[in-house]
């Protein structure tokens, strides 16, 4: 993500990768956090907040950035 970050910068494109959090589905084991619904809010929410100083970061669904 990072490379492609840096390859669409001049097309003012961003790229990040997000943690979904940990949802309620079939993988998700018997107690996850949040409903796929949830989970899907809280991304919406992030994304609607990224812009090009963000481009190339990891981040969680609730905006924390992850180190890389």
């Amino acid at each position: 993500m990072r490379s492609l970050a840096t390859d669409l910068a001049p097309r003012d494109i961003t790229c990040v990768v997000v943690n979904p959090g940990w949802v309620l589905t079939d993988m998700g084991g018997p107690h996850p956090k949040m409903t796929p619904a949830e989970s899907v809010k809280k991304l919406r929410d992030l994304i609607e907040t990224l812009g090009p100083t963000q481009s190339g970061k990891f981040f969680n669904h609730n905006g924390r950035e992850y180190a890389w």
